[in-house]
């Protein structure tokens, strides 16, 4: 399973990364890099995607997912989610957009790199973190986020 979710990864941060789109992964993929073991068929992200960037967006996910721009769109304009289908797994990338609070600006500032295995690493965000607002949902159960390698991560 984690080969098929760092297949999945690799191609969608390599676009976020194009498009300095601030992220970091959250949900059950993170928790299983601090060792909690939890079945997944999907991957959460947690974006800083602007609108500007919606359409870029879907054009360089095209190869790789099923990735629709008016959906992006509004899931930015709602600050909520929106999600995209990698066609070779099949798995589901779940995309949260980030919410304006100094909790979640805190979780995506306190993102570094961890090894998903040998030759690949993904940003996530540090595990001693307070409880979160109950507005982050389940996103952040697992209180252990992944974010973009290029962005600073100080």
């Amino acid at each position: 399973m984690i080969d098929r979710i760092i297949q999945a990864l690799e191609s969608i941060t390599m676009v976020f990364d194009t498009l300095s789109i601030p992220y970091y992964i959250g949900g059950s993929v993170s928790a299983y890099q601090y060792g909690y073991q939890r079945a997944t068929n999907d991957i959460d992200i947690i974006a800083d995607i602007q609108e500007a960037q919606a359409y870029p967006l879907a054009m360089q996910l095209g190869n790789d997912y099923y990735a629709d721009a008016e959906m992006i769109r509004d899931a930015i304009r709602r600050r909520s989610s929106c999600n995209f289908i990698h066609l070779s797994t099949g798995l589901k990338v779940d995309i949260f957009l980030l919410k304006d609070t100094p909790y979640t600006y805190e979780q995506m500032r306190r993102r570094h790199m961890v090894s998903f295995d040998a030759t690949h690493q993904f940003p996530v965000s540090r595990s001693k973190i307070p409880s979160s607002p109950s507005s982050t949902g389940t996103i952040l159960a697992a209180k252990s986020q992944i974010g973009n390698g290029k962005t600073s991560m100080n």
